[in-house]
């Protein structure tokens, strides 16, 4: 290694090394020297330098410069001196054969895409001092099988782990307080994972596609969680909140809000062919039933008024829907990309109509009101009929129907016994 630095001139400004050349008449044999007195790597210094496959850094170095080694693709080794307190944005990004990491305990931040597509990388020793990490920093890191986030860090950024497909453990520490949008997307090693409790924000996309998650626990401290945040979670089969989470609920491993007015998230791995929406639930969110494979028939309650964008993306084996007169907006891909819908069952000159109609999904009138929650029933007695829909069929377990039921109702109405 020494002979190799014997054959390089160094441009060194200030303590900045700034530049290098060859000697007259000399070749790279793949290692290289920094020499001392070296205090700052500048700016891309070494970036594309396919040839190096090792770098040794003098002690009292102090910072690593923006892209200094990025895309020095035969990069396999380096040691960090424990001098180091700063490494700028995309320092190291595709380091193809970089292995293993140790980062100085004095690094308080590391920059966005500080490793990201280092496709090798097995192994990362974090600064226990570390405070920030930017923005992708580990994206696409594809060897990358366990990592511990120091105590201090509160934020795991933006796309952090974005594509770690080998990403089996992950130790997040009590300090945390949100988890970045599409900060796990694509682990797809990922079983469990403990959110701490202090959490208070999970972004948009932040699971997507970790296909191997099974189930996943909401503490009571989290206030927020973005669209699709759990969204081709293939093996999700329940979704656990803490019972004194004061803005979300889960009603038989579904996920909800507070109010169980907004449903947010079907597990993806439920067996169940048919499932029949909670009454009070007026809403169902992006991507709420997405890649639902087992889903069959979904029934709506009168309540419902909205069907928001991807609801139903993906859901290759629904078949019918039956959505009531109240439902008012229908997104225009709420079944869209994949879809199995077929059917759509519904009342006339209503939203679901309409949708049907401009998406060519064929389209019945059929008695609707066949959830038990429309019905108030005395023993085998209709005391009063709740539902709003106007072609109503009758539960098999009513015999009677009360001299009030359908009070003020009749008018423009159709009455059936259940099929």
């Amino acid at each position: 290694m020494d002979r190799e630095s014997e054959n390089i001139d160094f441009i060194i400004e200030d303590g900045v090394l700034t530049g290098f050349r060859l000697k007259n008449g000399c070749r790279y044999n793949g290692y290289i020297i920094v020499p001392d007195g070296v205090r700052e790597i500048g700016y891309g210094l070494f970036r594309k330098e396919w040839q190096f496959k090792a770098v040794r850094l003098p002690e009292g170095l102090r910072k690593i410069g923006e892209s200094a080694f990025e895309n020095a693709a035969s990069l396999s080794a380096i040691r960090i001196p424990d001098s180091v307190t700063e490494i700028g944005n995309y320092a190291f990004v595709h380091c193809y054969d970089l292995k293993n990491i140790k980062l100085p305990d004095n690094m308080t931040v590391l920059g966005d895409s500080l490793f990201a597509y280092c496709d090798k990388l097995k192994s990362i020793i974090m600064p226990i001092h570390l405070e920030n990490i930017g923005r992708g920093a580990f994206k696409y890191c594809n060897s990358l099988e366990s990592i511990t986030i120091p105590a201090d860090v509160p934020v795991i950024g933006e796309e952090m782990f974005y594509g770690c497909t080998s990403l089996q453990k992950v130790v997040l520490p009590n300090s945390l307080k949100k988890i970045g949008e599409r900060a796990f997307e694509e682990c797809r090693s990922l079983e469990s994972l403990t959110i701490p409790q202090g959490v208070c924000e999970i972004g948009e996309s932040a699971f997507l596609e970790c296909s191997k998650l099974k189930e996943l626990r909401i503490p009571a401290s989290v206030r927020s969680i973005g669209n699709c945040a759990f969204q081709q979670c293939e093996q999700l089969e329940n979704i656990a909140v803490a019972p004194d989470n004061q803005y979300f609920k889960s009603l038989n491993g579904v996920l909800y809000d507070k109010s169980m007015t907004t449903l947010l998230r079907y597990p993806q791995n439920r067996h169940d062919a048919r499932f029949s929406i909670p009454k009070g639930v007026k809403q169902i969110a992006a991507c709420a039933f997405d890649h639902c494979r087992y889903l069959r028939q979904i029934e709506m309650p009168s309540t419902m008024e909205t069907i928001s964008e991807k609801a139903f993306e993906d859901c290759y084996y629904l078949r019918e829907a039956a959505i009531p007169a109240s439902v008012t907006d229908i997104a225009d891909h709420a079944f869209g990309y994949s879809c199995g819908i077929q059917t759509i069952y519904g009342s006339y000159h209503t939203a679901a109509a309409h949708y049907a109609g401009n998406h060519h999904i064929q389209f019945f009138a059929k008695p609707m009101a066949a959830l038990p929650n429309d019905f108030e029933i005395s023993k085998s007695i209709l005391i009063r009929y709740h539902g709003i829909e106007r072609d109503v069929s009758i539960p098999a377990c009513i015999t009677v129907i009360g001299a009030k039921a359908f009070l003020g109702l009749l008018y423009g109405m159709s009455i059936y016994p259940m099929a």
